[in-house]
C-alpha cells in the first residue's frame, strides 16, 4: 500500500507512519508533500486495501475552531469509521454516537501545514448516518459540537 502510494507520488513525506489497529482492519496514516494526508486500510477479513488522500484545506482554514471531518464515514467490518481532526490548540476528548461512547484513538499531531491539528481514529459500532457528539477540549474549556455524518 505504502509503495502504491509512492508510485503515485503520495508517499510518506519523513514525518512517518501512524498504525491503527481494529478487530476489522489495520489502518495507516501518513503526511504527504503538499500538505496531504493519506489514509490507508488493510482489512483483515478479506484482504482488501485501500489508500486516500485529502488536501489540508479540508480542514478548513487554519484558525478554524471546529472539528474537521477529514476521512469517512466508512464502512469497518460490521461497524464504521471517521477520522477527524481537532481544532488548532484543541483535542477531541471524547465522541459519542447515538449516545454511546465511541472507540476514539488519538494518532498523532500533524505538522504545521495542518495548523499542528491532533488526528484521531473513531470506530463506531454501524456506519453512522446521524451526528457524532465531539467533545472538545481547548483553552481549559469543554464544548460538545455535533457533526452531522453524510456519505
Amino acid at each position: 500500500m505504502i509503495e502504491q502510494a509512492r508510485k503515485k507520488g503520495q508517499g510518506p513525506d519523513g514525518s512517518g507512519v501512524s498504525r491503527v489497529e481494529t478487530p476489522h482492519a489495520t489502518a495507516f496514516l501518513w503526511e504527504a508533500a503538499g500538505d496531504r494526508l493519506c489514509l490507508g486500510e488493510a482489512v483483515l477479513d478479506g484482504g482488501l486495501t485501500s489508500f486516500k488522500c485529502v488536501r489540508s484545506l479540508v480542514a478548513g482554514p487554519p484558525d478554524s475552531p471546529a472539528v474537521s471531518l477529514l476521512f469517512g464515514p466508512g464502512v469497518l467490518g460490521e461497524g464504521g469509521r471517521v477520522v477527524l481532526a481537532g481544532p488548532p490548540g484543541g483535542t477531541i476528548a471524547s465522541v459519542t454516537y447515538r449516545g454511546a461512547k465511541a472507540g476514539t484513538t488519538f494518532v498523532r499531531s500533524l505538522s504545521s501545514g495542518w495548523a499542528g491539528r491532533d488526528l484521531y481514529y473513531v470506530v463506531l459500532p454501524e456506519f453512522p448516518k446521524e451526528p457524532l457528539g465531539v467533545t472538545l477540549r481547548a483553552g481549559g474549556k469543554e464544548r460538545v459540537e455535533h457533526l452531522p455524518m453524510t456519505g
